[in-house]
C-alpha cells in the first residue's frame, strides 16, 4: 500500500472511533435529566447462540427521613374539681346556735359549662333554749326539716386564672316549734308530739371566689329570743376543695 492510502486509511478509523465514543450513553445522560440515575447494565456470559445475555440492577431508592419535631394535638385540660360544702345553720334561741351539715359534691362539663350539682340532704338540725318568766322556766325547742341541695355553675375555671362560684341553695320543708318543762298546772299550747309548724321554702342565691375555703351567708330561718325581735339569722356556706 502506498503511503497517501495508508494515510487516508488511518484518518478514517480514527473518524470512526471517535464517532462510536459520542454514541455511548453516560451515566448522566438520559429521560432523567442531567442528574439522572441510569440502572446500571452488566455483560455477563453469552447466551446460546452467541447473543450476550444482558442483567439490570436497579436503582435504589433513597430513604426521606423527616425532621419535623413531635406536635400535641391535645390541650391538656386541669381535673374536674370535686368536694363538699359546709352547710351552716345557725339561729338563736335565747343564744346563737348551730348545727353543721356537709354537701358532697361533683362537676361536669355540659354544653362547654362546668356545672355543679351536690347531693340531696335531708337537713335536720334541732335548737334549743330555756325562758325564765314570774311563774317559771320553760324549754323552747326549734327544729329546722329541710330537703335540700346545691346546684351552681363555675365560670373561668379553665380559661381564667380565677374561677368564681354562682350557685343556688334550695331548701323546702318546715319549722317545727314546741315547748317542755312546763310547771304540771300549766297547759303546753305547743307539746312535742303536735307542735307548732309551719313552712320554709325557697332558694338562697350565693356567689363566691371558687377556692377552698371561700365562704358566702345567705338570710335562711328564724331567731327566736323573749322580745321576739332578733333579726333573721345568716346561714355561712363554705366550700371546701379536695
Amino acid at each position: 500500500m502506498n503511503k497517501p492510502a495508508a494515510f487516508l486509511l488511518s484518518i478514517i478509523m480514527v473518524i470512526g472511533l471517535s464517532t462510536a465514543c459520542q454514541a455511548q450513553p453516560t451515566a448522566l445522560d438520559g429521560e432523567h435529566g442531567a442528574f439522572g440515575l441510569q440502572p446500571a447494565t452488566t455483560l455477563t456470559h453469552l447466551a446460546p447462540g452467541g447473543q450476550p445475555e444482558i442483567t439490570s440492577t436497579p436503582s435504589a431508592t433513597p430513604t426521606v427521613l423527616s425532621l419535623m419535631p413531635d406536635v400535641v394535638t391535645e390541650t391538656p385540660q386541669k381535673p374536674l374539681p370535686k368536694g363538699y360544702f359546709e352547710v351552716h345553720a345557725r339561729t338563736v334561741v335565747q343564744e346563737e346556735q348551730e348545727c353543721v351539715v356537709i354537701y358532697p359534691f361533683t362537676t361536669r362539663v355540659e354544653a362547654g359549662r362546668l356545672v355543679l350539682q351536690s347531693e340531696d340532704v335531708e337537713l335536720d338540725c334541732h335548737f334549743q333554749g330555756t325562758f325564765c318568766g314570774g311563774d317559771g322556766c320553760i324549754d323552747y325547742h326549734m327544729e329546722y326539716v329541710l330537703d335540700t341541695r346545691m346546684d351552681g355553675e363555675v365560670l373561668g375555671y379553665f380559661a381564667e386564672p380565677s374561677a368564681s362560684l354562682h350557685a343556688f341553695y334550695f331548701y323546702d320543708g318546715e319549722t317545727r316549734i314546741w315547748w317542755t318543762g312546763l310547771p304540771p298546772q300549766a297547759d303546753n299550747p305547743f307539746p312535742e308530739d303536735d307542735p307548732m309548724s309551719f313552712a320554709l321554702a325557697d332558694t338562697a342565691t350565693l356567689v363566691f371566689p371558687f377556692e377552698d375555703g371561700a365562704s358566702a351567708n345567705a338570710p335562711i330561718g328564724i331567731s327566736i329570743d323573749q322580745q321576739m325581735d332578733i333579726p333573721q339569722p345568716n346561714w355561712e356556706i363554705v366550700l371546701q376543695l379536695d
